[in-house]
This record gives C-alpha cells, sequence and structure tokens, in this order.
C-alpha cells in the first residue's frame, strides 16, 4: 500500500485561518497537524487595568459571529467575583440572547461552511444554482438569530446592549411580540433544516478521545452548568480555581491552537 501526503496550506470555509498536513503509511496515519497559524488576539493584556463596565463592550470585538460568548463570559467572571445572584428573568434574557447567536452562527456554518463540501460544491454560489432552497432557508435563519441579538444587543454584530447585572435597556414588549411572530413564522425552516441534515451522506466515525462538554439540569448548558467527561470529572464553573488546576494547558509547536 503506497503512502498518502495531503497538504493543504489554506483551509477554505472555516471561522478562521488555518492549514492541514496529513501523512497516511500503510493504510493508517503515520502524522496528522491541524495548523491554526491565526495569530493571538491579545484581548488579555488589552483588559488590563481596563473598568469592569468596559468587558463586554470590548471584549465582543474579539469576533464578530460569536460576541455573545465572549461577552456572557465577561459579565459572569465579574458577576462571580461579586458574588451576584442572577434572577430568572435575567437568566431567561441571556439564555435567548446567546441562543441567537447560536442560530446565527450555526446557519452560517451549515449553509455557507459545511454544506458546499458535503454535496460536492466548491462554493456556496455555485451550490445555490440547484439548492436555492437550501441556502434561502439558511440565509432565513441566520436573520433570525440576528433579529434575536439586536433586539436585545442593540445591533447583530458587536453588539453593546450588555452590562453587569443586565442590560442597559429592556426590549418593548411590542418589540419582543415582533420578535416572538418571527421566530414562530421560522420554526418550520428550522424543523427543515434539522431533516435536510440528517439526510446528509456522512462518514461513520468514532473516536476514543476524552471529550469534553457542559452538562446542566432542566435545560441545554450555554451559560452555566458543570464541565465532564468521559473520565467523570466534574468541575464546577463557578469555581474556576479548581477548573484550572484540573486543566493543563499547553500549545503545539505548528499552532497558536491552546
Amino acid at each position: 500500500m503506497s503512502d498518502i501526503n495531503i497538504q493543504v496550506p489554506i483551509l477554505a470555509r472555516v471561522e478562521g485561518e488555518g492549514a492541514l498536513d496529513l501523512s497516511i503509511r500503510d493504510g493508517s496515519i503515520h502524522s496528522l497537524k491541524l495548523k491554526i497559524f491565526e495569530p493571538p488576539r491579545l484581548f488579555e493584556k488589552f483588559l488590563v487595568g481596563r473598568h469592569a463596565d468596559e468587558l463586554p463592550d470590548l471584549v465582543a470585538r474579539i469576533c464578530g459571529i460569536c460576541p455573545v460568548a465572549y461577552q456572557m463570559s465577561a459579565v459572569h467572571a465579574i458577576e462571580s467575583l461579586a458574588d451576584f445572584k442572577r434572577p430568572a428573568w435575567l437568566h431567561d434574557l441571556r439564555r435567548l440572547f446567546y441562543c441567537g447567536e447560536w442560530i446565527e452562527s450555526h446557519s452560517l456554518h451549515i449553509h455557507l461552511l459545511a454544506a458546499p463540501d458535503f454535496l460536492g460544491f466548491s462554493n456556496v454560489i455555485d451550490m445555490a444554482k440547484e439548492h436555492p432552497e437550501a441556502v434561502n432557508r439558511g440565509l432565513t435563519l441566520q436573520a433570525i438569530g440576528n433579529d434575536i441579538i439586536r433586539t436585545l444587543g442593540a445591533r447583530s454584530v458587536h453588539p453593546v446592549g450588555v452590562k453587569m447585572g443586565g442590560f442597559h435597556q429592556l426590549p418593548s414588549q411590542q418589540s419582543l411580540n415582533t420578535l416572538l411572530s418571527s421566530i414562530e413564522k421560522s420554526i418550520p425552516a428550522a424543523e427543515a433544516l434539522l431533516t435536510w441534515c440528517i439526510s446528509l451522506d456522512r462518514p461513520h466515525y468514532e473516536s476514543t478521545l476524552p471529550s469534553v462538554s457542559l452538562s446542566s439540569h432542566g435545560e441545554y448548558p450555554i451559560n452555566q452548568g458543570n464541565i465532564i467527561h468521559l473520565r467523570g470529572l466534574t468541575s464546577r464553573l463557578k469555581t474556576m480555581k479548581s477548573t484550572f488546576k484540573k486543566t493543563k494547558w499547553h500549545i503545539q509547536p505548528h499552532s497558536t491552537l491552546t
């Protein structure tokens, strides 16, 4: 069996910058390197000496697609230091805010980045010629996610509505009713997306790596929960010092990925 060497200098349709080196010998992977060469953002140093109230707006600039994740991490960290107890209404609104980001980000990733590979197209423009309904559905769902972020964050990209302890301004009942109507109308498109994704031909793959995830009782974990993995280790997120004590961080020489 001949050796196979694959080098991809630039990975297209990924959120970030990377490359791939793959070497296969006798039918087994000999070497595999995912090279993330996107430079560090260094926001940790940007934040030193800044007032806590500035953090949500600053960290939102880390990413134009997932700013809510950074905002929630920042406000939860500061609120934990102050032992702030989030009321139920704030928990629900922040969860809605975060779901808006998940909807727009996943819609973009599935339809514009991943689907062309699954269906054998070089890009989403070519895919749209044969599957216009799928592309239109993706753009429609992404717009719904952006609307949710805009309603609570004042704008959909780098939102500015978040503050410690809540939001700068709560949306009006009329704007929430309008948003609810749009979400309800988009449910058939979301259900069609699930059916469509299940129908895609996917390779069977199993991994023995110790996968890590959040776990939370009563709801799908987004903003809170425990860190768990297959070996049974559980670490409460509110005790971040213990979390870092149980976690080893290192950087591969070929990648900036931690």
